[in-house]
């Protein structure tokens, strides 16, 4: 149903980098009479632990409208909706709870309230593994559901989707969905107070709770939903002299078209649209028309329809302009790309390395993504993305442990003992281990900590390189040096040592393991291997990890702990240079980096800064005057009105210069035409008169000669009196 590739945002941001704040001023309308619009997440979503809660808004159009309106799915995978079943759904009469299979549904009803009276109402639909769900609606609790298949630990990918009730296959089924409108949903890891937290919902609607993992603002929008702006929440009414809430809102006959993509190198360009229709003639504004003008950029375009009773609906799209869409970025220094192209617009990348002995220096996303503004870097489009190099790898990552554990009855007058100890039990591990968990057969590199100061007296060990994963022979086994420590401390309680020393049990509660990977200096881990940093990076010693090298440095070599600064007078494109050959002349403010050249930026354009490979385009209606402007307020809308009306007086003299040049050619031609005519009939008459004694005088050569040049030097004097007058028309002559 999705087929595209989603980033979610960390929970309350938005917008492609994630740095907008969550807007949920807002509300769902479910228009379709036929109950089958719906909208749904684009992804699942990760549902973990021994509790949870969703809370959700709901209005019916009408008293007398039935359907579901909440669904829930559980999925097999969190990249993928192949194969979900029904885990949950809320519906007219209450609340409905599939097992695992999503079969087998048992009902928890509405009791004292209703949802179905035309009126806002909330719900909260809670669960924890030993009580089962528990249904609540405007802080009323309502039935619960005690004995269900969920009494473990829930770790589940579920799919939330709103409006609509699904057959088999996920498609609506129609006539069994939802008419009316929904809010503020949200879902959380843990259990909403009955007393404290549930009520605060009925005086502030879009309050938040700590614990969420589903924020209202997150959905797509399929068929038959459109966002009603602000929200109209509120406080349901419950009281005698409660009036039925039957307002009606205008709806669309054609909605807006899905969000719309523009590629063009013209820093203004015409962009167009099938525009929405609205449905009984109700009035429609929006932000912008189809057929304006735009910049490169991202727009939001708002389409308003608004009724004679005062009631409006929205419907929205966003309009991408770029002046080129997702242009591969260079694969790393000696390394490889493989680009996807097959989620329009979405693009993905992932990078590798040529040589088998060399990997990418540092951690890296699995793969790089350009999304609909048509940049690899959303922040800047106009620096190129520069992927990190490949570093040659030296070893496998080694493990650094650090094991905690409580005595809580040992005597102070033991910690010198007990020091000892610990570390002859894990040197018999070691051994037991060929020698893999210790750097020495002794452990003699392994630091112990006792603390006899506190109560329960306090160990802390550290073994500061330890192979990450252990195989030996008898028994036959492998298994990562955390499992091989934790079944030894609580299988064979390997700190165990009471026999030796009084009281010495420990509290295996208390048991805590941790591990980090670890590489030598100047080599940072990546995948569990040793890397040194490739060209164009060096190695931080103070993050421990490869970092590029920045703007106006390079770095041509391996295994490097600094960068090279350029030539005084050049600097580089990117960060992560590898070559000194990337360090380019500084251009001044106004002009721009063309590779070997600095060039003007051109009318319309500007660079306020020093060393730019780019330069910043005007916004629409304002351009500059000249071609090397300095400043964004060099853009002004006067300019651009000067610059039209120039071109306007320009285009109306080069049609005047047309019209009057298209003339003088006309009249040259017409006389042209004349002249001819009157030669043919001088010449016919000149035939009639020789053949009218209806004889035929034989005429000898020197006659025939002197016919001919009486015949010349009568044209050539004609010709000379026509083009005494027919002088060749100028921009100066006078029709």
């Amino acid at each position: 149903m999705v087929s595209a590739h989603y980033c979610r945002c960390p929970l309350g941001k938005t917008g492609e980098s994630c740095v907008k704040d969550l807007d949920t001023n807002y509300d769902l309308y479910f228009y379709l009479t036929s109950q089958d619009g719906y909208t749904a997440l684009p992804y699942p979503i990760y549902l973990s632990g021994s509790s949870f809660s969703l809370s959700v808004w709901v209005r019916f159009y009408k008293s007398s409208l039935t359907g579901t309106f909440l669904t829930i799915f559980i999925a097999k995978s969190a990249n993928s909706l192949a194969g979900v079943t029904k885990f949950l759904s809320l519906d007219h009469q209450g609340l409905v709870v599939y097992d695992k299979n999503g079969q087998n549904p048992q009902r928890a009803a509405y009791q004292q309230q209703t949802v179905t009276d035309g009126q806002w109402n909330y719900v909260v639909v809670s669960w924890n593994k030993d009580d089962g769900f528990d249904l609540v609606v405007n802080s009323l609790r309502q039935s619960q559901i005690s004995t269900t298949p969920y009494t473990s630990m829930m770790a589940e990918n579920v799919w939330v989707t709103l409006g609509a009730d699904f057959d088999s296959t996920i498609l609506p089924k129609a006539n069994n969905g939802f008419q009316g409108h929904i809010s503020q949903l949200n879902i959380y890891n843990r259990v909403l107070s009955f007393d404290d937290e549930m009520p605060q919902l009925i005086t502030d609607p879009q309050k938040i709770f700590n614990g969420s993992i589903l924020r209202w603002n997150e959905f797509v929008y399929y068929r038959g939903v459109q966002p009603v702006y602000p929200s109209s929440v509120q406080k349901p009414c419950t009281g005698a002299n409660c009036l039925a809430y039957n307002k009606t809102f205008p709806t669309f006959k054609k909605s807006c078209p899905y969000n719309v993509y523009m590629v063009s190198a013209d820093r203004l360009t015409t962009v167009t649209w099938t525009e929405p229709i609205p449905q009984d003639g109700a009035v429609q504004q929006s932000t912008y028309k189809s057929g304006d003008k735009f910049s490169w950029g991202k727009y939001t375009n708002m389409y308003a329809i608004r009724d004679a009773a005062n009631s409006s609906t929205f419907c929205s799209f966003n309009i991408y302009v770029m002046p080129e869409q997702c242009v591969y970025p260079d694969p790393p220094h000696l390394g490889t790309r493989t680009y996807e192209r097959g989620y329009y617009p979405y693009f993905g990348c992932t990078i590798g390395c040529t040589d088998a002995n060399r990997r990418i220096d540092r951690d890296t996303p699995k793969v790089y993504t350009c999304g609909p503004s048509g940049a690899w870097s959303p922040s800047n489009r106009n620096i190129p993305l520069r992927f990190p190099s490949c570093g040659l790898v030296q070893s496998h990552a080694r493990r650094r442990l650090m094991m905690e554990i409580a005595y809580p009855n040992i005597s102070a007058t033991f910690c010198d003992t007990l020091a000892l100890k610990l570390r002859e039990a894990l040197t018999s591990v070691n051994t037991r281990w060929s020698n893999q968990i210790c750097s020495h057969p002794n452990c003699s590199d392994m630091t112990v900590a006792v603390n006899c100061l506190t109560t329960p007296t306090s160990v802390k060990m550290i073994i500061p390189t330890s192979k990450a994963t252990l195989t030996r022979s008898s028994p036959a086994e492998t298994l990562s040096v955390e499992e091989i420590l934790i079944r030894s401390v609580l299988e064979s309680r390997l700190l165990d040592i009471s026999t030796e020393i009084p009281n010495g049990s420990p509290n295996l509660n208390l048991f805590n393991i941790d591990s980090t990977e670890s590489c030598p200096t100047r080599q940072s881990v990546v995948d569990g291997y040793c890397v040194k940093c490739g060209p164009g990076n060096f190695f931080n010693s103070s993050t421990l990890v490869c970092e590029d090298c920045p703007v106006g440095t390079y770095q041509d070599q391996d295994d490097q702990t600094s960068c090279t600064p350029c030539p005084q007078g050049s600097t580089t494109q990117t960060v992560a240079s590898p070559s000194s050959s990337d360090c380019k002349p500084i251009c001044s403010p106004g002009h721009y980096q063309t590779g070997s050249r600095c060039d003007p930026c051109g009318v319309g354009f500007y660079q306020s800064q020093y060393g730019k490979f780019y330069c910043d385009p005007c916004p629409v209606n304002s351009t500059t005057q000249g071609d090397s402007s300095t400043s964004a307020s060099l853009c002004d809308v006067s300019s651009s009105v000067t610059n039209e009306q120039s071109d306007r007086r320009e285009n109306e003299t080069i049609t005047v210069y047309y019209i009057i040049g298209f003339s003088c050619t006309g009249i040259i031609v017409i006389l042209l035409v004349t002249v001819v005519c009157i030669l043919v009939r001088r010449h016919l008459k000149l035939v009639k008169e020789m053949h009218s004694s209806h004889y035929v005088k034989t005429i000898d050569s020197s006659t025939l000669q002197q016919i001919d040049a009486n015949y010349d030097t009568q044209y050539q004097e004609l010709e000379e009196s026509h083009y005494h007058y027919l002088t060749p028309c100028n921009a100066n002559s006078q029709l």
